[in-house]
């Protein structure tokens, strides 16, 4: 055989050698575990593992989707030799024991062989996740059942999806528990906690219950979210968001609405916000609501409410002496700018009770003053309220339904000395009113007491009175500056 014939004799070998090790039809691929943010859960997502605390050697407990305590987030990362460490809320999955049916724990990750994890794939999209040959296993007793390391035994509950999250949308920040696509018919609660992300989460169809509660906690973000049709018969605080001594919070593009009120000895709220300090509602929708649009109370420092479209709330009145409005601002130094506010049906669109900034509003049909201030809680340190740019209109209230107009300035009298202040500057406002009662566009009132009022600044705005008998301003006798207005 010529040495040409060898050399192909052994090439056809060599192929064929190599089809026989790398070609066969029934041998598959065991599929990596996915790296990153992941769901962890078993019994074909019946119950998801979830940390209970950030504090070092807490439970892991297992919940389904919909009563989640937590809405863990785990960060699956690989440390080399087929080995992976499993965190979520800071905190690494360990390995408490060997001992069977001993809690698995959370704990700070210091490279222990009790924090290094083997994935093991077992196909259908299940995987074992194994530690100094114990694996992970769940229950399938309840929410809240602590989950377990056992010898592998192939039970279902030993079984985990790791299911890859789509952080899509995310505000940035580290959140140690995130509550995504959560849909429930019973109250969310997050109570001591900090750094929670709450996006597109339903809570709806709730019966004599407030909706979320969100307590004693800090940095929250509440996103994409919505809180709809829930019916509460008496809860102090309800019905829609409740905000309690909680700080660093943002509600953003959420949607609460469709709430009814059946109570009778306290104020119904679509969000109340109690206590706290940088807190901001932007970009959302809240509308038929039977209490107020937004509440703001206590010694809130930092609020903004800003871009929101609020209407249609008050259908449900609670007392003539205590209307609902758009927005309560018990607060001070709030800033309240760009919202669209209309239909307020028992009261203000915006009644503010303290100093602050309200600007860039666009108000109407509102059955009380749309912007209104009364001096019943203590001033901010800006010592001033800032009305400007607002865009308000009444078109269409009878004098029955409508006590005032525009802009009124409430200066009563028996409040406590920290509620006064001088400094209010009514600037560049556009104000229309072609049906309703005869008060002022603009009105400055100040009842007989110990205080009197100072420094009201009335300039440059647009008066534009369709009435029979035109009244543009009263109480000019209280206002120290009137220049630049034009009265149409």
């Amino acid at each position: 055989m010529s040495m040409k014939s060898k050399y192909a004799l052994l090439s056809l070998l060599a192929f064929v050698l190599l089809l026989a090790v790398t070609w066969n039809p029934t041998r598959s691929s065991a599929a990596e575990p996915p790296t990153g943010k992941v769901r962890i859960s078993h019994n074909n997502d019946a119950y998801f593992a979830e940390v209970t605390s950030i504090s070092d050697w807490s439970n892991v407990n297992n919940y389904s989707k919909n009563a989640t305590q937590g809405g863990s987030v785990w960060t699956i990362t690989s440390i080399g030799n087929g080995k992976y460490k499993i965190e979520a809320a800071g905190k690494a999955l360990t390995l408490n024991s060997s001992t069977d049916w001993d809690p698995v724990k959370t704990a700070a990750y210091s490279g222990w062989t009790t924090q290094q994890w083997t994935i093991t794939d077992l196909g259908n999209g299940n995987f074992k996740l194994e530690c100094n040959g114990k694996a992970l296993t769940g229950d399938t007793a309840g929410n809240g059942v602590t989950v377990k390391n056992v010898t592998y035994s192939g039970w279902t509950t030993q079984q985990w999806k790791l299911t890859s999250v789509d952080t899509t949308g995310w505000p940035s920040g580290s959140w140690n528990w995130v509550y995504q696509n959560v849909d429930k018919t019973t109250r969310l609660e997050v109570a001591s906690r900090e750094n929670i992300l709450i996006i597109g989460t339903t809570i709806h169809n709730v019966s004599n219950d407030l909706g979320m509660l969100i307590s004693n906690s800090n940095h929250i973000q509440i996103k994409n979210s919505t809180v709809r049709n829930i019916t509460d018969n008496g809860n102090e605080f309800g019905m829609g968001m409740y905000l309690y001594r909680s700080d660093n919070i943002v509600v953003d593009d959420s949607v609460i609405k469709e709430l009814t009120w059946t109570g009778t000895d306290f104020h119904a709220h679509a969000i109340h916000i109690y206590g706290g300090s940088n807190i901001t509602v932007k970009n959302s929708q809240i509308y038929n609501v039977d209490g107020n649009g937004i509440t703001v109370e206590a010694d809130n420092a930092n609020v903004l409410i800003d871009n929101n479209d609020i209407y249609s709330t008050g259908r449900n009145p609670f007392s003539s002496s205590a209307p609902y409005h758009g927005i309560y601002a018990k607060a001070p130094d709030m800033t309240i700018q760009n919202n669209r506010i209309h239909d307020s049906l028992d009261g203000s669109a915006i009644s503010m009770r303290s100093t602050g900034v309200v600007k860039g509003n666009t108000l109407y049909n509102n059955k009380h003053a749309s912007i209104a201030y009364w001096p019943d809680y203590p001033k901010g340190t800006s010592n001033k309220l800032d009305i400007i740019n607002n865009i308000i209109s009444q078109v269409s209230y009878t004098a029955i339904n409508s006590k005032a107009s525009g802009i009124a300035i409430n200066y009563t009298s028996g409040k406590p000395a920290d509620n006064y202040f001088n400094n209010f500057y009514i600037d560049h406002n556009q104000l229309t009113i072609t049906d309703g009662n005869s008060y002022g566009l603009i009105a400055c009132f100040q009842a007989t007491g110990t205080w009197s009022i100072s420094n009201v600044q009335v300039t440059n705005n647009t008066m534009t009175d369709g009435r029979v008998t035109p009244n543009y301003l009263d109480g000019e006798s209280f206002m120290s500056v009137i220049s630049g207005n034009v009265n149409q």
